[in-house]
């Protein structure tokens, strides 16, 4: 399905474009993100919400996998018993 049409930018195409992580920055715009996939601005904005809602689901996803994949490693602490 196309997302935008005046520059003919599939879902799909920016599916994949989005699997990459390296698109994916935390300070990464949907202008930001329109630029680098087409080299274009948007022309008339209509794209624009079903852009953001996509990068808004990878950036979860994203944060979501660092989230499981960081997981704090427990420390084991050494018992000792004192004989009295």
């Amino acid at each position: 399905m196309y997302l935008c049409i005046c520059n003919k930018i599939s879902d799909k195409k920016l599916k994949e474009f989005l699997e990459n992580e390296d698109n994916i920055c935390s300070d990464h715009r949907v202008k930001d993100v329109y630029k680098e996939l087409t080299g274009k601005t948007p022309s008339c904005g209509k794209c624009l919400n079903d852009f953001k809602q996509m990068l808004g689901d990878a950036k979860g996803e994203q944060q979501s996998s660092l989230k499981t994949t960081k997981m704090p490693i427990k420390q084991q602490t050494k018992t000792t018993s004192k004989k009295i």
